[in-house]
């Protein structure tokens, strides 16, 4: 009897330093997208930490999300960054077929160091969509 209780207490041991070497979960943040605009529960983050973003099309058309430097017009007035150099620059893309109306997408992502102090911002690059506002500056700190 004495061994099954030192046994059990060992275990008990055990799983408490186990749990205390868990990762913590991510912080949830919540985005929503509508007709024009961009909806963040938080916009300014920690370099390293894990976030798990919740993002909602509340929507009656589809949308995009990414997380990328913001765009800059060019001559014409226009934002003249083609999608390829932007799904290229972008730190994380939720693509329109994950956010159409109604659907609710979920990704977790750290920000790398490099990214402190950096222009950022949280945008919907589809058509029209960014020029109509759908665009939340974001900052990353130490």
């Amino acid at each position: 009897m004495n061994k099954l209780r030192i046994v059990l207490c060992a275990l008990s041991i055990i799983g408490v330093l186990l749990a205390g070497c868990a990762a913590p979960a991510p912080e949830r943040v919540e985005i929503s997208l509508t007709e024009f605009g961009v909806k963040s529960s938080k916009t300014t983050f920690e370099a390293g930490k894990m976030y798990e973003f919740v993002i909602s099309n509340d929507g009656v058309i589809e949308h995009e999300l990414r997380i990328i430097p913001p765009a800059e017009e060019d001559a014409m007035g226009s934002m003249g960054m083609h999608s390829d150099e932007m799904h290229n620059e972008a730190l994380l893309a939720v693509e329109k077929e994950r956010l159409q109306p109604g659907q609710v997408a979920i990704f977790e992502y750290t920000f790398p160091a490099d990214e402190v102090g950096q222009p950022l911002e949280f945008a919907c690059h589809l058509e029209g969509h960014y020029e109509g506002g759908m665009r939340q500056d974001i900052s990353v700190v130490d």
